[in-house]
């Protein structure tokens, strides 16, 4: 506990706030949330309302990390709330881009679009560069999510740019691992790589560990790419070690579904079925929506592989109308191909080529370029 006889209650705030901005960084996620939570006091007891709004959003932030969406949306509603009746309109877009951040995490694309661009807007109009960077890298991780990589591509090399301007080491880490991952998929091999080691040494030297964890994570993804899966599975579990040490739950779910699917890859059936299963349970109670639709098409291909055809089948189906319920498009897209897969399988030709040629129609409608590339190879079988 702070002495506080002496100091100014503007001082006190300040301090709490900041050390729980350093313990968040090096995710230590309970004692940031006790910093900021005493300095969310001392903002209210000394009705210091700007104050009280950038607490809001630090522990919506918080909340965003370690995927309690509840707690998130209520300090995000507290915090729009404020913000609006003493009408900060920059601190109003703060919490606004964490709100868009966790739709995002929660697969709902549209209102994650249509909350960013409102941020962007504000951003311009402030000329505030830095949350304008920030509303781009975000709004990249949309367009990724939704298979709009040369899209995303473009976004992320815009926000880094931003963020190497202002010298801030943590976000440009950050931006170079998301345009790594986004290269990985478009097979840029060389310029993924080169920037997966550059965000390593950054993130390294500030000792952000879920920055670490996140770069290796999709270093992982980058060899299995590559069909290099002994050395994706090496370092998926050297992820996993650091996110259950630092209590990173969302990716926890996100590296074991990349296992799963690694399993599914190499013909480990059994393995892959067991980790998808838990994947999709973990997924659903955190409502991770992708997450959980990559798990039910994975799954699918799995039971199909192993010889329950049927169950496999099923999955697929649950899938694709999960999908359509969620007005996932790409997961649409994915689950049809998938599907058809197992169809070509069982010598139903017809149905599969059928389910292909939807699943064309909405690849090319969205510029999903990597189903398309699948889904052209699976024309010729």
């Amino acid at each position: 506990m702070l002495e506080v006889k002496s100091i100014s209650v503007d001082k006190i705030i300040h301090i709490y706030q900041n050390r729980g901005k350093v313990w968040e960084i090096v995710a230590s996620y309970e004692k940031a949330e006790g910093d900021f939570l005493h300095a969310l006091k001392w903002a209210q007891k000394g009705k210091h309302e700007n104050q009280e709004i950038s607490l809001y959003h630090d522990l919506a932030h918080l909340y965003y990390l370690t995927a309690d969406f509840a707690q998130a949306y209520e300090r995000i509603d507290k915090g729009l709330d404020l913000a609006r009746r003493t009408q900060e309109r920059l601190l109003e877009a703060k919490l606004l881009q964490v709100q868009g951040n966790v739709f995002t995490l929660e697969g709902k694309y549209d209102e994650a679009l249509q909350v960013l661009e409102k941020v962007r807007e504000t951003a311009t109009a402030f000329n505030d560069r830095l949350t304008l960077a920030s509303s781009l890298h975000n709004l990249a991780n949309v367009y990724f999510m939704e298979g709009a990589y040369l899209q995303a591509v473009s976004l992320y090399k815009e926000a880094l740019a931003l963020f190497e301007v202002f010298g801030d080491r943590y976000r440009s880490g950050m931006a170079l691992c998301a345009l790594g991952k986004v290269q990985t998929y478009l097979q840029d091999y060389k310029s993924a790589l080169d920037c997966f080691q550059k965000a390593l040494e950054v993130h390294k030297a500030i000792g952000f560990s879920k920055g670490v964890s996140r770069i290796l994570f999709n270093l992982g993804n980058y060899y299995e790419e590559r069909s290099e899966y002994e050395e994706a599975e090496k370092l998926y579990n050297e992820v996993l070690s650091i996110q259950k040490e630092i209590g990173d739950r969302a990716g926890i779910v996100f590296t074991l579904g990349n296992m799963g699917i690694l399993y599914y890859k190499t013909k480990s059936y059994s393995q892959a079925i067991s980790v998808l299963s838990k994947v999709l349970e973990m997924s659903r109670e955190l409502k991770l929506r992708d997450a959980e639709l990559q798990a039910m098409s994975f799954l699918g291909l799995a039971k199909g592989e192993s010889g329950l055809k049927e169950e496999g089948i099923s999955e697929l189906k649950a899938a694709i109308a999960l999908a359509g319920k969620y007005d996932f498009q790409y997961h649409i897209a994915q689950g049809r191909m998938y599907l058809a897969e197992i169809y070509l399988t069982e010598q139903k030709t017809e149905e599969a080529k059928s389910l292909l040629t939807e699943a064309k129609e909405v690849a090319e409608k969205f510029n999903f370029t990597d189903l398309l590339n699948e889904i052209k190879e699976m024309e010729h079988l």
